[in-house]
């Protein structure tokens, strides 16, 4: 290869190496941004369709806002809450965080496997939650000595279903339903419609922002956001 095609081999890997570096940051741009909304919004922890909640959203809870009785339509059924639940119990850490970002905090909550408390971006937020194991292995001796009004679930712990609806009530949602479903049966079940609405919102509103940035920056180019898994990689949704 003579001097002339080397400099342009290097100047092609160098603007080849610059596009890269832009588009990874951009990329984590976006992940800190979603990691944001998470927060304040609620993150489905790998469940990814969209629906906008409403008085009688799509996934069954049938209500006025804010009003009780409310019938909950769930994968095991129907439950009628006469009032608002006083201690939740959660076994899915999305469950926390949905019910923390309109307001609401749970008696007791699982945590992620292998983690010691309940993920760092909540912050305090969580207070005196009880930890009840792990969504992998939820304790169920944690769960009786909380005793708990309500148990909120997913068919991810279905094997676990017999024994903790021994326990309370429980409503068992599906594990890859769109976390918008999701949180407004939270909403429904605690009365806080319009707390997830504007949750909702918000995160809409912020992802139309950065969709607008990425398109001045990117073009015509499109991005994913994928989070690396040891059984595989997984392609998340907005």
């Amino acid at each position: 290869m003579n001097k002339g095609t080397k400099r342009q081999a290097a100047g092609s890997m160098a603007h080849a190496n610059h596009k890269s570096r832009f588009l990874m940051g951009w990329l984590l741009a976006l992940v800190l941004v979603l990691t944001a909304c998470g927060a304040g919004a609620g993150t489905n922890g790998g469940n990814e369709s969209a629906t906008t909640p409403t008085d009688t959203p799509s996934n069954g809870a049938s209500q006025t806002a804010g009003a009780f009785p409310v019938t909950i339509s769930h994968m095991k059924g129907q439950y009628t809450l006469n009032e608002k639940p006083k201690k939740i119990a959660v076994l899915d850490v999305k469950f926390l965080d949905q019910l923390l970002a309109i307001g609401e905090q749970p008696a007791g909550s699982v945590i992620a496997e292998g983690n010691t408390t309940f993920p760092e971006y909540l912050g305090d937020k969580p207070g005196d939650v009880r930890v009840l194991g792990t969504r992998d292995k939820p304790n169920l001796e944690a769960i009786v000595a909380l005793d708990p009004d309500l148990i909120l679930m997913t068919d991810f712990q279905e094997k676990e279903y017999e024994n903790v609806s021994k326990i309370a009530p429980t409503i068992v949602l599906d594990f890859y339903e769109d976390w918008r479903d999701t949180l407004a049966t939270v909403a429904a079940i605690t009365g806080k419609q319009a707390e997830a609405e504007t949750v909702r919102k918000a995160y809409e509103d912020k992802i139309a922002g950065l969709k607008e940035k990425l398109s001045e920056k990117l073009g015509e180019e499109t991005v994913a956001l994928i989070r690396p898994r040891k059984e595989g990689i997984r392609v998340h949704g907005l």
